[in-house]
């Protein structure tokens, strides 16, 4: 009988990002649990950044099975990122917690972005066809935790 060689498998974050996972204190968000799943370094352009996309897309959505927040915040002020639309994963694979087929932004699961000058343009490109998006895109992490409470607020009717 052949005796198959299993070899073990360890996701790598790429050498140029640095990930980082946090929640807002949630006696400052009614309770909340907001995970931030931060991404901060060199998002190589073009498809030279699809492992990077693919990581930051899966590192995300494991945060969000594993932790079961009630919104995720991505944190991207840090990252230089120009263009590339694997990060589109991103944005598109944390909406899995929808709540129907409705359109209405509120009953989407909140996932809000908080971004700066290093890839504020190249994101707002990117997401240009979510009409959605203008109201989940912040500039500053503070505005978005209070968006992100109203958002949650507003989802589960309170």
């Amino acid at each position: 009988m052949t005796s198959f060689t299993l070899k073990p498998l360890q996701p790598k974050c790429p050498d140029s990002l640095i990930h980082r996972l946090g929640f807002v204190e949630e006696n400052q968000c009614k309770n909340y649990f907001i995970l931030i799943a931060g991404f901060e370094g060199e998002y190589p352009d073009g498809s030279l950044g699809n492992g990077h996309g693919h990581y930051i897309a899966a590192a995300t959505l494991f945060a969000n099975h594993y932790y079961q927040p009630d919104a995720i915040i991505l944190d991207l002020r840090g990252l230089r990122y120009r263009w590339g639309n694997t990060l589109m994963r991103v944005f598109t694979e944390t909406r899995w917690q929808e709540a129907g087929d409705d359109e209405e932004d509120d009953l989407h699961f909140p996932v809000h972005v908080v971004t700066s000058e290093l890839c504020r343009d190249a994101i707002l490109s990117l997401m240009r066809s979510d009409i959605e998006f203008e109201a989940r895109h912040h500039a500053d992490m503070d505005l978005a935790i209070a968006a992100t409470i109203q958002h949650i607020d507003r989802r589960y009717g309170d």
